[in-house]
């Protein structure tokens, strides 16, 4: 009982420690929940009359034993944070933190249930987490700016995380990837109830709907996740997108002119840029989810503009000057005057 009991206390405390709004510890949080979950598979380990083998286990040993399959969303969950804390742990600062948080909100949510769930399948109700936590008010992720909260977060957040978020999810199979046991996210839509005693907040388990409701709650699904697709980024082109746009009014106009542009003007550094964030946000932005640039409406009407008089002229002028050739060498004296 006394890992059942530590493993229900490091979970609590990682949770207050997350939700203290002065605190906002996401690398304490991580520790926490790592904690709890040694110990409730030291527990289950307990139960299952193994408790002389692990408890020099670490977790990484657990999880093979316990979560055999290398596939399995739970395992493919906690392998992440174990990673993610040996990255972020003790290097940055709370704000930095908080940029990361929002990039792995819906993994946390996992991490959380995950462990809700195994404790409650292996030791019943009674050590439930439920009575002592309440759901979270996130008020960002209500209003219409979150999508560019969520831009911001992966443009500043450390390059070294983010490299270990996107190398992981790599290799990770579409399956897990998608699975609520990896990555928890919700839709939070209004419920209109007039009933006094009717809950304010309920959670549909999708494995207990009728195959109608599921289909209604599917096509609710890609609704929003068409909206939210054409919202993101709506005013930003790739460069193929400008070139065409430009050669509505120039024909002439190609990928090689727009490239000779914005190195003469400057508004974003060149590929493989250790700073590739460094733009003119006017005209254009670093897309680091997809890894490359995206410019505005405001750069086609500047490429317009100045090829408005000349174009041919004005092309040339984008393009760099050529190096002087080297100055010959002055002809060597003969022979007979050197020794003169």
């Amino acid at each position: 009982m006394r890992d059942l009991r530590a493993a229900r206390e490091e979970a609590l405390l990682g949770c207050d420690l997350f939700n203290d709004r002065r605190e906002r510890n996401l690398d304490a949080f991580i520790a926490h929940m790592l904690r709890a979950w040694l110990h409730l598979l030291r527990a289950i380990a307990t139960k299952e009359r193994q408790a002389r083998e692990p408890q020099d286990w670490d977790l990484r040993t657990h999880l093979r034993r316990y979560i055999p399959d290398d596939e399995d969303p739970v395992r493919a969950n906690l392998e992440f944070f174990l990673g993610l804390r040996e990255r972020i742990e003790h290097r940055y600062s709370r704000r930095r933190l908080q940029l990361v948080e929002t990039l792995v909100a819906g993994k946390i949510n996992a991490l959380l249930l995950n462990f809700e769930r195994r404790l409650v399948s292996e030791f019943g109700e009674r050590w439930s987490l439920a009575d002592a936590l309440r759901f979270p008010v996130f008020l960002s992720s209500l209003t219409h700016e979150s999508t560019q909260l969520l831009q911001q977060s992966y443009e500043k957040s450390p390059a070294s995380v983010l490299r270990f978020i996107e190398g992981y999810e790599r290799r990770l199979e579409q399956v897990v990837r998608v699975s609520e046991a990896y990555d928890f996210r919700i839709y939070l839509m209004p419920k209109a109830s007039p009933a006094a005693r009717d809950l304010p907040m309920e959670f549909v388990d999708l494995s207990k709907l009728s195959a109608e409701e599921a289909a209604a709650v599917e096509n609710a699904r890609v609704i929003i996740r068409d909206r939210r697709v054409e919202a993101v980024n709506v005013s930003r082109m790739r460069a193929g997108e400008v070139v065409t746009r430009v050669q509505a009014a120039f024909p002439a106009f190609s990928i090689y002119f727009h490239t000779l542009a914005w190195r003469h003007f400057g508004i974003r550094p060149k590929s493989n840029s250790p700073d590739p964030e460094q733009t003119d946000a006017r005209y254009c932005v670093w897309d680091r989810a997809h890894n490359d640039y995206l410019y505005t409406e405001a750069w086609i009407e500047k490429l317009k503009a100045e090829l408005n008089s000349d174009p041919e002229r004005v092309v040339e002028s984008w393009k760099p000057p050529r190096p002087e050739p080297p100055d010959e060498p002055a002809p060597s004296a003969p022979a007979e005057e050197a020794a003169s």
